[in-house]
């Protein structure tokens, strides 16, 4: 899987596919890292990081429905983290209220909505885009 940062043409595809999946498709901004990733030049999934300070936020993660169960969701998702570290990222959060399991599995553990840091929380995406019943989940980066 080849795996780049989002050019300008790669947006629109990404708000789509955000919209498709029932996701916020707030993609065009600057706080926003967006990695897609590709399968023999064909978009089949991206994975976005909204960073704050040490701490940052992924969100848009989403992979193209035939191209599930393929391992790309995994892929995408570890390269942004590793990509994060080496940026100087300490922690990463999330909110979800359907892939849980999937997060789970790549490290990350369920906290209380208490235990995310105030310029987290106060992302547009944490304090009124995703509903309140979202569960956070946290992993710290190596």
């Amino acid at each position: 899987m080849e795996l780049t940062a989002a050019s300008e043409s790669d947006i629109e595809y990404a708000k789509d596919c955000l919209r498709e999946s029932g996701l916020p498709a707030d993609v065009d901004r600057e706080d926003l890292y967006l990695l897609v990733g590709r399968v023999d030049g064909r978009r089949v999934g991206i994975c976005g990081l909204e960073v704050q300070g040490s701490d940052a936020l992924v969100r848009s993660v989403t992979v193209e429905p035939e191209a599930r169960g393929e391992g790309h969701g995994t892929t995408i998702v570890e390269a942004l983290l590793e990509d994060a570290a080496e940026r100087g990222t300490e922690n990463c959060y999330l909110l979800t209220t359907d892939a849980e399991g999937f997060f789970r599995v790549l490290g990350f553990e369920r906290i209380a909505r208490e235990e995310v840091p105030a310029a987290i929380g106060e992302t547009r995406e944490f304090a009124e885009v995703c509903p309140a019943s979202a569960t956070p989940l946290h992993r710290e980066l190596d």
